[in-house]
């Protein structure tokens, strides 16, 4: 992965944190570590079908850490 794939994964990684954060505030929600992993990855697998065919196995990349940090 290039340094702009793993800025990407990080930003993706921020995002669901800080809605989950969000819905522990404002909706008193809370959400386990594994339940973020999920909402990551499942964003993850959006984000593929959005790239191009020669940038699809980045987002596979990141469903597969995503997945490999959920499992342990």
């Amino acid at each position: 992965m290039t340094i702009i794939d793993e800025t990407t994964i990080f930003a993706l990684s921020c995002w669901q944190i800080w809605k989950a954060r969000n819905a522990a505030v404002f909706r008193n929600e809370t959400l386990s570590v594994v339940q973020v992993l999920q909402a990551c990855k499942a964003t993850a697998e959006q984000w593929r079908l959005r790239f191009k065919k020669k940038k699809k196995h980045i987002a596979e990349k990141w469903c597969e850490i995503f997945q490999a940090a959920i499992q342990a």
